[in-house]
């Protein structure tokens, strides 16, 4: 069913009793959602609120909705509600992927690079028959990777890979790569890879060959169906697009970063950190973050969080809308005579963390890799009627 449902959004806690209901001017005024979309809401001061109810009517009348929400990593469980609905949508992203820290050195005559930036986790959605599903079903919420911490005068590291999202046994969406850590050299290091229905997301990591995405058959390409994005290594190797799957990481390089990989649905891959080349002792800046849904100029990788211009942190992604992922975080610039600067973290669900700058003098640290974004789990319940 298309269009839009119309009435009051009621807070329940995990026992189904209301716990509070929002007022929209002053009122507890009916509120516009479509089908499958939710309200958020903070938790009460008990942490018990796990789901949110829509009794909603659409405009022609005569039919209702169950909206379940899931956005806390870890184990859960749905209960399904008490009413003879006819489907169930079932919508889920995997976490998306932390990114690398930027190498730092205390002196001159090397050059650095900046941490390479997570991938999206993937998206998986499918519509059941209502009755098919069980009376409760274990649902479990992915972790966004978290970004790697700078070394003291040393290489970075790779941050860590998102968690997958499952509902139970019926629907995985994976995890995307976290991303390499900066070094010290010329060699670039590569970003994630994007999680996949089929497969999870591989890390990046100094130098190396084209990466496969998750669930794909290719290494170095574009994610086709629920297939991850793979990542391109090197100077300017950019993270690649995907559709259902998580958007490549953006490469970590000396002087130019790669952008992160956009997603349509999954969650975007980051950019990459800034590096420090020795010539000169030049400083340069980090790279643009992916974008989570389709680009009206058409482009496939960039627009998502913002990139570090030189002694300034990669911005964050922005959080999923409309049944989008998060976008990607931007990758922080290089910085001289100051600890570097941190990556942006990936917005939520699935968005891959940006990476930390290159770092030289003062503390000998590079910066922060930025952290992928959780992952979420929403399950809408409607259609009344005869099963047959």
């Amino acid at each position: 069913m298309s269009g839009f449902l119309t009435g009051v959004v009621a807070i329940v806690d995990s026992d189904g009793k209301r716990v509070d209901t929002p007022n929209v001017d002053g009122d507890h005024a009916p509120v516009e959602l479509q089908l499958g979309e939710t309200m958020t809401a903070e938790k009460t001061t008990n942490g018990s609120l796990t789901r949110v109810t829509v009794n909603a009517l659409p405009s022609e009348g005569g039919e209702t909705a169950d909206v379940q929400t899931f956005s806390e990593p870890g184990s859960d469980t749905w209960t399904k509600p008490d009413k003879d609905f006819l489907w169930a949508l079932v919508r889920i992203w995997g976490g998306g992927g932390g990114a690398g820290s930027g190498a730092g050195k205390a002196n001159l005559g090397f050059d650095l690079t900046g941490g390479a930036a997570g991938a999206g986790g993937a998206y998986v959605e499918h519509t059941f028959r209502f009755n098919d599903l069980g009376a409760t079903e274990a649902v479990t919420v992915g972790a966004g990777g978290a970004g790697a911490a700078p070394q003291y005068s040393d290489n970075g590291k790779a941050g860590s890979p998102g968690g997958y999202s499952a509902f139970g046994g019926w629907l995985t969406a994976h995890g995307g790569g976290g991303g390499g850590g900066g070094t010290a050299g010329i060699v670039a290091s590569g970003g994630g890879t994007g999680g996949g229905a089929n497969g999870a997301g591989v890390t990046g990591f100094y130098g190396g060959s084209p990466a496969i995405g998750g669930g794909a058959s290719v290494a170095g390409a574009h994610g086709v169906g629920f297939e991850g994005a793979g990542a391109v290594p090197g100077e300017g190797g950019h993270g690649l697009s995907a559709l259902y799957g998580g958007g490549g990481g953006g490469s970590g390089a000396r002087d130019v970063s790669g952008e992160g990989g956009n997603s349509l649905f999954g969650g975007a891959g980051g950019g990459g950190g800034g590096g420090i080349n020795e010539t000169g002792n030049a400083e340069r800046a980090g790279a643009a973050g992916g974008y989570a849904g389709a680009r009206t100029d058409g482009s496939r990788r960039g627009g998502g969080g913002t990139a570090g211009a030189v002694h300034t942190a990669g911005g964050p992604g922005a959080a999923g809308t409309a049944g989008r992922g998060g976008a990607g975080g931007g990758g922080g610039g290089a910085t001289n005579n100051a600890i570097g600067v941190p990556g942006g973290a990936g917005g939520a669900p699935g968005g891959g963390g940006g990476g930390g700058g290159a770092g030289r003098g003062v503390g000998e640290l590079g910066g922060t890799g930025g952290a992928g974004g959780n992952g979420y789990i929403t399950v809408t319940c409607y259609g009344v009627g005869p099963t047959t």
